[in-house]
């Protein structure tokens, strides 16, 4: 009779301490692991990097303002000008601009999670909640992803510019501490916001929809 199986042999520890990091990380980022988390960080990136022209639109925007981009021909003091009015007016562009290249990016891709919930019978409060007031579920979720993207670009253009002057050591700071930029900015979202409430009150939109010659088969 033969005796008991040879026990297998003990991996290296170098293998064993190999195994015990995996387990770490695997236990540390779990909350992370999943299918929801890639989609999302996937989802991002293609929104980011997936039109690079939109996107490089913004970066440029961003060197400008940060003095990276022209600064040696004045582009930046042009762009935080020291006069008050100017300065606003340029906030004001600025949000413009960055709602333009967003919201055509978000045309071109459609957000796969939209509601599909009918229209609400009137304009509420709650409707209002978004940077595009609608009785359409689905407008809203889209006005609102808008705005939280435009608030991020303002904060990401004004810290930027503070931390870029400590690196350069600038003692001057920014004319008037960027504040007419600021509020240029925030009524460059007010006007948006108002201009889609007067359209959900008046429903101007759904007029111009329903003209005959705008639904007209082209041959």
């Amino acid at each position: 009779m033969s005796g008991p199986p040879p026990a297998p042999p003990r991996p290296w520890l170098a293998v064993r301490t190999l195994g015990f990091v995996v387990a770490v990380i695997d236990r540390v980022f779990e909350p992370v692991n999943s299918t929801r988390v890639y989609g999302s960080v996937e989802g991002w990136g293609r929104w980011l990097f997936g039109y690079p022209l939109l996107f490089g639109q913004i970066l440029l925007y961003l060197g400008m303002a940060w003095g990276i981009v022209g600064g040696e021909l004045g582009v930046s003091d042009l762009f935080w000008h020291e006069r008050w009015m100017s300065q606003f007016w340029v906030g004001a562009s600025a949000c413009m601009l960055f709602g333009v290249v967003t919201f055509v990016n978000t045309l071109l891709q459609v957000p796969t999670r939209l509601p599909g919930l009918p229209a609400d019978g009137r304009l509420t409060l709650r409707s209002c909640w978004t940077l595009f007031p609608s009785r359409n579920p689905g407008v809203r979720a889209v006005g609102r992803r808008l705005f939280g993207w435009l608030v991020f670009l303002l904060a990401v253009v004004y810290v930027g510019k503070r931390t870029a002057l400590g690196v350069a050591g600038e003692e001057a700071g920014v004319p008037h501490g960027g504040v007419p930029f600021v509020l240029g900015y925030l009524a460059g979202l007010l006007f948006a916001f108002a201009f889609s409430l007067a359209d959900a009150l008046l429903g101007f939109r759904d007029v111009v929809a329903d003209q005959p010659w705008l639904r007209r088969p082209y041959p």
